[in-house]
């Protein structure tokens, strides 16, 4: 069942995963050169490849599944706080047979001359590797390389890693605890995730590298041939993006991660960065807020963040939801989504065509490309739809101060 927004790039879309099971790294002569994430609790690392295939895939391969496991729809079960023995099945039902639009396996194209620019995508608090595949396939179908980190923070609705026994270990959601502060918690949580980010970079360009032997120590069981994408990726051209603690974690990588060259975020969740980021970003940052998400603190920590930096850039639009900038209201039916508070104003479908394409143009024109057009240059059918800056209210003098504040 594929419910996803069809891609609007020229290519078809393969994709994979990626998993290690310890600290490693690769050297000439084939001994390990340690990548170290000792510090966290969950060995490892965990990733879902997007990339251009050749045309016709779906005669050899079979689209990806949205769920890739039945932890998965236990996880969103139990994030929104339900009890999994009476709704797993429900959930599993709605979600088990949906399919997003990439094919699992397929080979990435290679055309002489050619390398993708590459893309590090993070995931919010309850989300997953699978959760915005509606943009990663679609960046992969404009010729983009994009790798979804599945955080190993515990803020994943569900995750698994594979131990040295070849077993599979659940890593299930950590629930904030009554009395705890939260502040100490995602704050701890953010460090790790832009860890894990820069992290992901490293590996694939580990992946690019002809001399390395890091595909030998991905665990997960493909017939993808890693060693394909030697050569494949262009590392001058990175950028990041993320969701929500995700887009919290773009904001926190691009502040200590020099070699991201721009980043876009969607629904910034500001509160776990401490003060240091913002003097420390430096690089193009596009923020596209959803209507109903924000509040006056959030966004004066963007806009203090944004500073007077022209090359960094908020939008809002109108009539969408936190969860309009995900793949979950292509899945579960609007009624549903209404009495959890998670639908919106606008279409679904209309809602990531806009999103899309207003980060597609923010890539393209800070990653060097020739067609250089700015994001708030819309085509004229979304006209009124977006907001250049915020729809929050903030006093004159506020603003002002905020902007001034070191």
């Amino acid at each position: 069942m594929d419910l996803m927004p069809p891609n609007t790039g020229h290519f078809e879309v393969g994709c994979t995963d990626f998993m290690t099971s310890q600290d490693f790294s690769c050297n000439n002569d084939g001994a390990k050169e340690v990548i170290k994430n000792s510090k966290h609790e969950i060995p490892g690392y965990f990733m879902k490849l997007f990339y251009p295939t050749a045309k016709g895939a779906a005669s050899n391969y079979q689209l990806a599944k949205w769920i890739p496991k039945g932890i998965y729809a236990n996880g969103y079960i139990n994030f929104l706080h339900l009890p999994v023995f009476l709704f797993g099945r429900i959930g599993k039902w709605f979600m088990g047979d949906v399919k997003f639009r990439a094919y699992e396996d397929a080979p990435i194209l290679r055309t002489p001359g050619t390398q993708y620019p590459v893309v590090i995508f993070s995931h919010g608090l309850g989300a997953n590797r699978t959760c915005y595949s509606s943009f990663c396939a679609d960046l992969a179908s404009k010729g983009f390389f994009v790798a979804a980190v599945e955080h190993r923070d515990k803020s994943a609705s569900a995750t698994y890693y594979i131990d040295e026994n070849r077993e599979e270990l659940e890593v299930p959601f950590r629930k904030l605890i009554k009395g705890e502060d939260e502040y100490t918690l995602r704050n701890k949580q953010v460090n790790q995730r832009a860890y894990e980010t820069s992290m992901a970079l490293k590996i694939v360009s580990k992946l690019n590298d002809e001399d390395s032997n890091i595909a030998g120590q991905n665990v997960i069981d493909t017939n993808f041939d890693y060693k394909t994408l030697q050569g494949a990726l262009d590392l001058s051209k990175v950028t990041v993006a993320g969701h929500s603690f995700g887009g919290c974690t773009a904001l926190k990588t691009l502040a200590q991660d020099k070699q991201f060259n721009c980043g876009v975020v969607l629904d910034a969740w500001m509160f776990p960065l401490d003060d240091s980021v913002y003097g420390s970003v430096e690089q193009p940052v596009l923020f596209l807020n959803s209507e109903s998400f924000h509040w006056k603190e959030n966004v004066k920590k963007i806009k203090k963040l944004i500073g007077n930096d022209e090359n960094k850039k908020m939008l809002t639009i109108k009539g969408t939801g936190h969860h309009s900038q995900c793949d979950i209201p292509s899945i579960i039916p609007s009624w549903i989504l209404r009495v959890f508070r998670m639908s919106a104003k606008m279409e679904h479908d209309q809602s990531i065509e806009i999103h899309r394409k207003l980060m597609t143009s923010y890539f393209k024109r800070y990653l060097g490309f020739s067609n250089n057009e700015d994001p708030a240059d819309t085509d004229s059918d979304y006209e009124g739809l977006i907001i250049e800056g915020t729809n929050i209210e903030l006093p004159d003098e506020e603003q002002e101060a905020w902007y001034h504040q070191s």
